[in-house]
Parts: C-alpha cells; structure tokens; sequence
C-alpha cells in the first residue's frame, strides 16, 4: 500500500497537488502577489520544509493584499485576528473579512464563521453568535473551502455548533479530509484522538504523528501546543509544559501569562480546539510561566491554586504561594480572590507552622459577602479538620444555605452535621441561620475590623461589595 510515502509531512504536496519549490522561489524573486500568498500559507501552517515565520507572512500578505489579492486579505485578516506576526486588532480584521467575504473570497467566508464562535471579539461589529457562525459556516462548506468542512466535521464528533454529536461520522470525514488535503489541523484532532477507537488506523495515525512533528519543528505553534498536551495526557509534563508555553509565547496576541487560560480549557474551547486541558497541566504551566517571569495575574493565580490545592499528592508549597498571594492582593480585581486564598493558606490544621484558624476566619467571614461561594469557605474551616476539632454548628448553619444547590459534597457534610447535633445544639445553629451567618453585620464588622488592625487589609478595600 503507498498511503505512508505521499502523506509525509514534507513531502511537497498542498491540498492535493504537487507543489516546485523551486518554482515558487523563482515567483517570489519577481515579486508575483499570488507565489506571496501561496508561501504565506505554506509558512502559516508549517508545510513542506518551510519554517512559520509570521513576521515575514504578514509583509508578504500585505504586499499581495495592496496588489488586490483577496486571497491574500483574507489570509491578513486571519493574521490580525490570531495575532500572528501583528498585533491582534479585532477591528482591523474584521475590516479587511468583511472586505473579502463580500467579494465572495471563499476562505473569507470561513473566516467570518470562526470569528463569530470567538468569545474573544473586541469589536462590536461581531459578537459572539453561534446562529451567524453556523450561517457562514454553511456558506463556505458550499464554497468547498477545506477548513470548512474540517470544522464541521469537529462539530460532528463534539457535538457542538448545533450538530448531533456522531463520533463514526465525525471521524470518518476528519480521516477522509486528511487524506485528501493533509490538513494540519485535522492531523492535530487525530493525534490527538489516538486513543479513540474511531482512529484505528495505524497508518493513517503514523501519517498524521509525521505531519504534527514536522510541524512542530518548522515552528508551528498550533502543532507545538497539540504535541505538549499530548505530551502532558500521558504524564511526560517536563516535555510537554515547555513545549506548551513556547507555543503560547509566540502567539502575540495569547502571551505566556494566558497559558493556563488555554490549557484550562477557556480560551481554547474557540481559539485552539485541540487544547483540552486538564488541571495538573495547568499547574505545571502556571509554575513554569511563573519561573519564567511572567507576573500576568492569571499566572499569578493559577501558581497560588497549583500551590495551595495540589494534585496527584503533591505537597503544598507555602513558602512560594505566601508571596504570590500578596502580590495578588495588590491588583484590585483580584484582592478578594488572594484574600480568600491567604484564609486557604492558614486553614490546615495540621500545618503547625500556618495554621492560624481565627485569622482564616475572619478572612472567610468578612470575605464571604463578595462571591456566592465564598460562606463554603468558613464552613470548610471548621469541618476539614480533625473531628475533635469541627464546630458543627457552623458547618451546618452554612451548609444549610446551600441545600438547594443540591450540591453531593455539601448535601453529605449537611447531613453528617446534622447526626451529629443534639437538639440544643441544632437550636443554636437554626439561631445562626436566622441571623444569616455569616453574611450579617453582626459577624462580618468584628472580622472586618479585626483584619484592618491586624495589618491583613486597609481602610482602602471595601466593606460592602461594589457592582
């Protein structure tokens, strides 16, 4: 069978027609629009031995956008959406899809459906619309534009996008797309898949492992991102989270700080769909942007949380979190986050040397008007405890507020609260819950002002929360 020798990843063919290099080269020399664009794409997407470049793909494409290539303004448009090789300016990139949508560009087309999925648009010109996306999606599937019907067929294995979720077929057309086009981004959903049992195909893996290495090593930041998080599902994080974060650092638009949005899955469910994250890879990238430099508050955050609530039985690492957390405290959209997160550093009782449960508790009690799950907090700090230490009655005037969330966890720790108190003891926490502890002023000015003299917070941050 002669599938594996035409689907390697430099072999020279681009959606299904042998490409000269050579040829191409000599295009260039004479300043054709058209060879631009055509090694714009060959670069954006890392194909045939040709490095991603993107400061060189937005010259050439703008060189070939001014000469009235449309192709070539879509291709910009894509740039300035993606940040690649510009800086990202939504407005401008709109500007110019617009532009080569209405002259019926056909990848145009395609591009006007991916920008309204984004939840990322700063403009008001598109906004998030899943109707408008599926609308222009269908448009550009009937212009027989590739990366069309490669979304689609993602659809169709999500279940996303308005489509009924069919894995077979989902799959099958993401196969039959590969080996027709030698899509990078369908080989990226296939690796990525591997272990699924629609991707059984030895041959056809291997050809897609083959295009998302090249392309990994040309510089294809989407394929770098693909081939970490790989590395990271099988455990081998010290490959994957460096491969990881030098993806991210070389999208401008997504700097290293906004690594743990991606593998956390926010800003990749649209951006980047084959970045699925999972919790300890986002960890480790949060540590990993941290040793970097990077002090965006989001790396911040997500180091502290990697810090305070360890996975796989790590050890918490307070002496790293504790600074982390006051320089969190400084940024005043995060304050009460690190405030919850100093309360979480002091509320472990069997870490001597941290444990401070009256500190924790009027961070808890004072913090707890400022998000609806903050009251958990308090009610946590005195059931995670030692059972010769847990204040029932607390636990249970707070996990009462919460019954009808129907919450499992807080729903058996109600009831264990519950076996547990006589019919004094549930007097007094009935007492507590008709004195709404502890959101009430009478729970919340002591601990507010026992934390302004202790030197916790100043007389700058808030009593009351503020909409």
């Amino acid at each position: 069978m002669a599938l594996m020798p035409w689907l390697a990843a430099d072999d020279g063919w681009w959606n299904g027609k042998a490409w000269d290099q050579s040829e191409l080269e000599d295009r260039l020399e004479k300043g054709d629009p058209a060879a631009m664009v055509e090694w714009a794409q060959w670069s954006m997407y890392s194909w045939g031995g040709v490095a991603y470049q993107p400061d060189e793909i937005v010259r050439k494409l703008e060189v070939a956008h001014k000469h009235g290539d449309e192709l070539a303004t879509a291709f910009l448009a894509r740039c300035y959406w993606r940040g690649i090789g510009v800086k990202r300016d939504a407005e401008r990139a709109v500007e110019l899809c617009y532009q080569s949508a209405f002259n019926e560009q056909a990848y145009a087309l395609y591009l006007m459906s991916e920008m309204y999925t984004s939840r990322l648009a700063e403009t008001k010109k598109v906004q998030f619309s899943p109707e408008l996306a599926a609308e222009w999606l269908d448009i550009a599937i009937d212009a027989d534009v590739v990366h069309a019907k490669v979304r689609e067929a993602c659809n169709i294995y999500y279940g996303l996008g308005g489509y009924k979720q069919d894995k077979q077929k989902g799959a099958e057309t993401m196969i039959d797309l590969f080996l027709q086009h030698h899509t990078l981004w369908v080989a990226q959903m296939i690796v990525f898949h591997a272990k699924d049992d629609y991707f059984d195909d030895k041959r056809v893996l291997l050809a897609c492992l083959d295009r998302v290495s090249e392309a990994a090593k040309l510089g294809g930041v989407n394929a770098m991102a693909m081939l970490g998080q790989v590395y990271c599902k099988s455990g081998q994080h010290d490959r994957g989270v460096p491969m990881l974060c030098e993806a991210v650092e070389d999208q401008r638009s997504f700097p290293v700080s906004c690594a743990v949005c991606l593998a956390h899955g926010g800003l990749s469910k649209n951006e980047y769909p084959t970045i699925l994250g999972d919790m300890v890879t986002t960890y480790k990238i949060a540590e990993e942007a941290f040793a970097r430099g990077g002090r965006h508050s989001c790396v911040l955050n997500w180091t502290v949380r990697s810090c305070l609530f360890p996975r796989n039985d790590d050890v918490r690492k307070h002496a790293m979190a504790e600074p982390i957390i006051h320089e969190l405290k400084k940024i005043p959209r995060w304050r009460h986050c690190a405030l919850e997160y100093l309360g979480r550093l002091h509320c472990v009782a069997e870490e001597e040397e941290y444990y401070n449960a009256e500190l924790a508790e009027a961070i808890f009690i004072y913090n707890s008007a400022f998000h609806y799950s903050y009251p958990r907090s308090v009610a946590e700090l005195h059931f995670l405890v030692p059972e010769s230490m847990r204040d029932y009655i607390k636990c249970y005037a707070v996990y009462k507020r919460y019954e009808a969330d129907g919450w499992n966890r807080d729903l058996k720790r109600l009831k264990v609260c519950a076996e547990k108190l006589n019919e004094e003891q549930l007097a007094r926490a009935d007492s507590l819950i008709r004195r709404d502890y502890p959101l009430s002023d009478e729970f919340r000015r002591p601990a507010y002002e026992y934390l302004i003299e202790n030197g916790v917070i100043d007389d700058t941050w808030p009593y009351e929360k503020v909409e």
